[in-house]
């Protein structure tokens, strides 16, 4: 029963950080704080991947995350060399 409850923990706090990362990455529009935000999100996308239902929808978040995170990059990236492609 313990090591459930560690566990429980351990996703909640990674849930957290999770989304005080995304909501960093959005408001500053910064592609590190989205990659984190999917980094992050893993171990929560990998236990929901498991499900039989609609839940393993979730485990797509990561890749979702990482796209966004991929777009920012690039428009940082564009902005600094002032190359439109």
């Amino acid at each position: 029963m313990k090591t459930f409850q560690i566990f429980v923990i351990l996703l909640q706090l990674s849930a957290a950080f999770s989304l005080l990362s995304f909501i960093a990455g959005v408001f500053f529009h910064s592609w590190k704080w989205m990659f984190a935000s999917c980094i992050i999100d893993l171990p929560i996308a990998y236990y929901f991947f498991g499900a039989e239902n609609n839940w393993k929808l979730v485990g797509y978040l990561p890749i979702l995350l990482f796209a966004v995170s991929e777009g920012l990059w690039k428009k940082r990236k564009h902005k600094q060399t002032g190359a439109l492609r």
